[in-house]
């Protein structure tokens, strides 16, 4: 069985949204004592770890995390670090989607440095971060035991990625008998009425496939599926949630473009939910990052290293519902069947050029894309 592939290109900023969800602004604290850290400075080489996972007593101090991973998965992450770390004390704040970028950019403009590490769904938000002089450069010290190749797909010079939230096809087992292959199956009379998506205007779980689609399957492919699927009775919505819902119902027992940390969370719960891998699998990354006047600075290259590291790996399938990043690291057990599908990690050539450039937004060129959508879907 070959190993999955992974292709990453750069984050596109209106896709930011459709990761890791939890609730807004609710702040944890787990670890040891001690007081902060003296400044250092951000370049400097990495903090003294150990690769077997034995307490590290030599880095002390506090830790403030902003997350948009899921409370109960951030806890279990503070509480493998602090057991490495026991000098440390971690409070995470969790945040809801873009909450996170709106508290960072009004503490920035305030002149306050609250945090020291920061994750994003992909590097684009964080890259507008880094371009207002709002992260750190730094080299993990763990990422040298990744292939050369593997780096420069996950490392920019202030932004790691570490896992990655695979998609595919959710279905009712009770309720969908014969369940779709393919995103090509969707386009049968039979499923007609049955499929719930994302809004794909505006919605990072809706508009992250539609635009992603496009670079896949070339425009006439992307033209003629998304103008068929349009005439499938397709239910919208800009709530992952309500989408998931309503398959957990049965009213509409199939969720196109389903994501991997979202389908475990309905099995958690006993929800008779199926995934159903399907090239191609855009998939988005998640993404760490260290701010540029971290308060603690120590400790958080000590937590970069720690979720690059095989210790940090090893809960990334488990605690966030994600696909991790180095090889040879558990997956969750619905990934299992990633094996021989290529994951492509958005946004692509398409999406970045076209849509959504870093640099500036093309708006001719997203109206387009939008009047397309409108007149595909009817609304």
């Amino acid at each position: 069985m070959r190993r999955t592939r992974i292709s990453i290109a750069l984050a596109a900023t209106a896709l930011l949204a459709s990761a890791c969800g939890s609730s807004s602004g609710g702040s944890t604290s787990a670890g040891g004592t001690g007081s902060s850290p003296a400044a250092a400075s951000q370049n400097t080489s990495a903090a003294p770890s150990s690769a077997s996972g034995t307490p590290t007593k030599d880095i002390s101090g506090k830790l403030a995390w902003y997350s948009l991973t899921p409370p109960a998965a951030s806890a279990k992450v503070v509480k493998a670090f602090t057991a490495k770390y026991p000098n440390v004390t971690v409070e995470t704040t969790n945040f809801q989607g873009p909450d996170i970028l709106d508290r960072v950019k009004a503490e920035a403009s305030g002149g306050l440095n609250k945090f020291d590490v920061i994750d994003m769904a992909g590097r684009n938000p964080l890259r507008a971060l880094a371009a207002g002089g709002l992260l750190a450069d730094y080299q993990p010290s763990t990422l040298s035991t990744y292939p050369a190749d593997k780096q420069k797909q996950i490392a920019d010079s202030n932004a790691w990625v570490y896992g990655a939230n695979a998609h595919g096809i959710c279905y009712n087992a009770e309720a969908v008998k014969t369940p779709p292959t393919s995103y090509d199956d969707l386009l049968k009379p039979e499923y007609k009425g049955k499929i719930v998506y994302g809004a794909p205007i505006q919605t990072g779980f809706g508009q992250n496939f539609t635009v992603e689609s496009k670079d896949a399957w070339g425009e006439a492919k992307w033209k003629d599926f998304w103008t068929r699927l349009g005439k499938q009775n397709v239910l919208v919505t800009d709530n992952p949630s309500t989408a998931m819902s309503q398959t957990v119902s049965g009213e509409r027992p199939i969720l196109m473009y389903c994501n991997l940390s979202a389908l475990n969370g309905a099995v958690r719960k006993g929800a008779p939910i199926k995934w159903q891998t399907t090239e191609p699998n855009i998939a988005n990354e998640v993404a760490l990052a260290i701010s540029a006047k971290a308060p603690n600075p120590e400790p958080a290259r000590a937590f970069v290293d720690f979720m690059l590291s095989t210790e940090g790996q090893a809960l990334v399938a488990p605690d966030f519902g994600l696909q991790p990043i180095m090889d040879g690291a558990p997956v969750p057990d619905a990934a299992k069947g990633l094996a021989d599908v290529k994951l492509i990690l958005s946004p692509s050539k398409f999406a970045v050029d076209e849509l959504h450039g870093v640099k500036e937004f093309d708006k001719a060129a997203y109206s387009e894309y939008v009047a397309f959508m409108k007149q595909a879907f009817g609304k």
